[in-house]
């Protein structure tokens, strides 16, 4: 067998976000392998934990790749433990997928070809980069050109057919403020008005920087007498409760989720929880199209659905053992109680807020969500704190290059010995007509399961050394 380092970041080609680059890394600043780093990176990407990368090589050593039953059942598996750690009902179908980028493309699987279609995108400058080309069924990321004649930009095979007009709603003003709900709702309205046309209604929960706007319950309110709209819950940062996705699900929303968000499994792993009321619309459909099967091999559907029978099986064995290792994840996080999370949550935001307002070179830009231990979801939403500089002259290509510059080993000595993984600048606000900017600071399943059983004064002791580690750091590139 392969190393599996070799293959955990190996999806045969099909995607640049997966390539490691010649400093050894991804573009999202993710090794193959564990190593010793401050990572606070989970609102865009992560680097495998030693625990969950031994526990995935014994598993992997274990795997007989070479049968077939055995591989599909494997894919079964995933499935199941999903449902088992969510407590999904039986009749809620899972597909997987890739990315979370790949999940934007499931819903024209329940959409009749030759369709008209309004796709509404909310918030796409807090989605994934490729979201714009994914809901136009296009591939959206660079692929290897040896092996695939299609190329980013590409319709995969029978999208052409779709008329598809894409509606993109800002999640925040020109000020970088959240807009309100009714605003957003407003404009939605307007759009399911038409009757004529396919809908496809997101709503984004969390966005990068941990907004939660529209709630699914008033997408389905304000869609519940048209046929035609099919409701979608960008869940992909996974701060969300098993209440809610449950929720949800009998509400008939198709969820979305990954497993390399918060729960810090390695990029990429994503799955679509289908809702039993609309399941067989796309388990039976007979025009399901055929570009797809480029980047969801038979194996990733459940085996009740018949549309893809003729699909050709795939390559996903890297997304297979991503997978292995998110639920690893998810089953250390689930044995931390909510009364832990909720607790570490407030001891971190107090203590970040500390470390900043000591700073004269920092700014804040998320607010303090929710205070309300009974809304877990809102209150997940402070998971993710969004920070600039006070110079706003520093625009977000200077926060890119302040973000490489932290995974950069080249910088370390004796004062500083360890590189610092955060999460990746966004767009907010504007000045002066560039965008200002930004970073990230993104607390993980992980970060509850390391610190969430210490003694409080030991736990603010070592998360107040932390995140003071950071700032420091962070200034040595402004």
């Amino acid at each position: 067998m392969n190393k599996l380092e070799n293959i955990i970041l190996d999806d045969n080609g099909k995607d640049d976000r997966l390539k490691i680059l010649n400093n050894g890394m991804t573009k999202y600043g993710c090794r193959p392998i564990p190593y010793e780093h401050i990572s606070y990176s989970s609102c865009t990407a992560s680097t495998i934990s030693l625990e969950s990368f031994t526990h995935v090589n014994d598993y992997y050593n274990r795997l007989n790749i070479n049968n077939k039953n055995e591989y599909i059942q494997e894919f079964q598996s995933i499935r199941d433990d999903i449902r088992n750690i969510l407590g999904l009902k039986d009749d809620v179908d899972i597909c997987l997928a890739p990315s979370g980028t790949d999940l934007e493309m499931i819903p024209y699987m329940f959409i009749p070809q030759s369709s008209k279609v309004k796709n509404i995108v909310i918030g796409p400058n807090e989605v994934g980069s490729g979201t714009s080309l994914a809901v136009q069924g296009c591939v959206f990321s660079n692929v290897d050109a040896s092996k695939y004649s299609i190329k980013k930009g590409d319709k995969l095979e029978e999208f052409e057919s779709y008329e598809i007009d894409v509606i993109n709603i800002p999640i925040r003003n020109d000020m970088g403020n959240p807009v309100e709900e009714k605003e957003i709702l407003q404009k939605i309205t307007s759009f399911i008005e038409n009757k004529d046309s396919y809908k496809i209604l997101h709503s984004v929960y969390h966005s990068k920087t941990g907004l939660i706007n529209p709630s699914p319950e008033s997408l389905v309110e304000i869609s519940k007498n048209d046929e035609k709209s099919i409701i979608v819950v960008d869940a992909c940062q996974f701060r969300i409760s098993r209440e809610s996705i449950n929720k949800f699900l009998d509400i008939g929303c198709i969820i979305f989720i990954t497993g390399s968000k918060f729960f810090a499994g390695p990029t990429f792993s994503a799955a679509a929880l289908i809702p039993s009321q609309i399941r067989d619309i796309a388990a039976y459909k007979e025009d399901i199209p055929k570009g797809l099967n480029f980047l969801f091999g038979r194996e990733l559907f459940p085996l009740r659905w018949k549309s893809v029978n003729n699909f050709e099986y795939g390559n996903n064995l890297g997304l297979l053992l991503r997978w292995r290792a998110a639920i690893f994840e998810m089953r250390l996080f689930n044995s931390v109680s909510k009364e832990r999370i909720i607790n570490t949550i407030k001891i971190f935001n107090e203590i970040i807020q500390k470390v900043i307002k000591k700073e004269d070179k920092f700014i804040i830009y998320s607010d303090i969500c929710s205070d309300n231990e009974n809304d877990y979801d809102r209150l997940m939403s402070n998971t993710i704190l969004t920070f600039g500089f006070n110079n706003k002259n520093i625009d977000i290509d200077q926060a890119k290059e302040i973000y490489q510059n932290l995974i950069n080993k080249e910088w370390l000595n004796e004062e500083y010995p360890y590189v610092i993984h955060l999460g990746q600048p966004v767009k907010i606000k504007k000045y002066n007509g560039r965008w200002v900017g930004t970073l990230r600071i993104a607390l993980s399943a992980k970060f509850f399961v390391n610190y969430s059983g210490k003694v409080s004064n030991i736990q603010k002791d070592l998360i107040f050394e932390e995140l003071s580690y950071i700032f420091r750091a962070i200034k040595k590139f402004i």
